[in-house]
């Protein structure tokens, strides 16, 4: 979640609890297991104790890491081809898909605004 444009309606938890769920970058750095497991049950699908005891929340949190998907192949070498809309028409631009991952940090975004 994103605190600025975000910010006006993060006070507005109450009157639909069942269709957006509200989590802060920080919060999940703090405590992620206990966001993923919040973020599952709030998609439907809640991890059983089985699948806690097995490990399935820790994996799928190893898998999401910002470590593991910025040593992706992919993500380090790959490129993003966007047209931006200019008085002529479409320029092409092509972004690196290094370019959409920085530190990982919390209060990073503060280094690139």
């Amino acid at each position: 979640m994103y605190y600025f444009p975000c910010s006006g309606v993060s006070g507005k938890r109450q009157p639909i609890p069942d269709q957006v769920v509200f989590m802060k970058y920080e919060d999940m750095k703090m405590d992620t297991m206990q966001h993923v497991k919040r973020l599952a049950e709030f998609m439907g699908h809640p991890f059983s104790l089985e699948e806690e005891r097995q490990g399935v929340v820790q994996e799928i949190i190893k898998l999401c890491s910002f470590q593991n998907l910025s040593n992706l192949e992919v993500n380090k070498s790959g490129a993003y081809h966007v047209h931006i809309a200019s008085q002529t028409g479409q320029t092409p631009l092509l972004v690196n898909n290094s370019a959409f991952f920085r530190r990982g940090g919390v209060g990073d975004s503060k280094n690139h605004i």
